[in-house]
């Protein structure tokens, strides 16, 4: 994994303690890691360290090891990192802070980070790519038998049992708020609005590459509203049925997983 040689930022030996400074710069995408500090000289405490947090250290003091904190849970190739610490020496030994050498170990990488979509006009924000991962969104939330051509690579097939009382079709649609039931309205809502904006800006959508990636997206909700009609008999109108929902948001929401 990266390395880095300490920089002595500030040293107060004679006090007992000195300020660190480790820089790496991330080869790979990286979920998570450990960080292996070896010391020239005992070091009985290591004190605020930046984005990370003891995690213990070897009898004699001399190699430490810390974890990431929240705030740096995620690192892609091409990011640099800073951490600063302050240190106590262990021991008589005061004459200089020591020299140090550290390397990150990552727990995981993520192969499934969606790449940047390239910009397409002089913005100050890549709008294109804010288009491209919006519509991947929605794809992530896709519910029923996925198409061949699905770009989410951690989704398979789900609820291919959705049924209504009378055995109609009802799978499909998408689920809401990342749990496992379909509303209706919601969706539905969510649909006219991104059918708006889509008919508003098609020339934009076209300039990105997503004007059939949205047709696609837009399509799986209306294809699956469409399957909740069922009409009935042309004499008597009430007779037509329209589901409106598609599991139990109070036994869902209940449990996780």
């Amino acid at each position: 994994g990266p390395t880095s040689v300490m920089m002595v930022k500030n040293d107060w030996a004679e006090r007992g303690g000195f300020e660190g400074w480790l820089d790496f710069d991330i080869t790979e995408p990286t979920l998570g890691f450990v960080m292996k500090i070896k010391f020239s000289k005992p070091v009985s405490a290591i004190n605020r360290p930046a984005h990370t947090k003891v995690v213990g250290h070897n009898e004699d003091g001399t190699e430490w090891m810390l974890t990431n904190t929240d705030d740096l849970l995620y690192m892609k190739p091409g990011d640099h990192i800073q951490i600063r610490f302050t240190a106590d020496l262990a021991g008589n030994d005061h004459s200089g802070a020591p020299s140090a050498t550290a390397v990150i170990i990552g727990l995981g990488n993520d192969p499934w980070s969606v790449p940047e979509q390239k910009s397409t006009c002089s913005a100050k924000y890549n709008y294109d790519d804010v288009m491209m991962k919006s519509i991947m969104f929605y794809e992530a939330q896709r519910s029923g038998k996925l198409p061949a051509d699905n770009r989410i690579p951690w989704r398979g097939d789900s609820a291919l049992g959705d049924q209504g009382d009378n055995g109609e079709d009802l799978t499909g649609g998408w689920y809401d708020a990342g749990d496992f039931v379909k509303f209706n309205f919601p969706m539905a809502w969510a649909t006219v609005m991104l059918e708006w904006g889509f008919l508003s800006f098609k020339d934009a959508y076209a300039s990105a590459g997503q004007t059939q990636h949205m047709c696609d997206s837009v399509k799986w909700p209306l294809d699956y509203l469409l399957k909740c009609y069922i009409p009935g008999d042309k004499a008597d109108p009430d007779d037509d049925i329209l589901y409106a929902q598609v599991g139990s948001g109070s036994l869902d929401h209940g449990k996780w997983g």
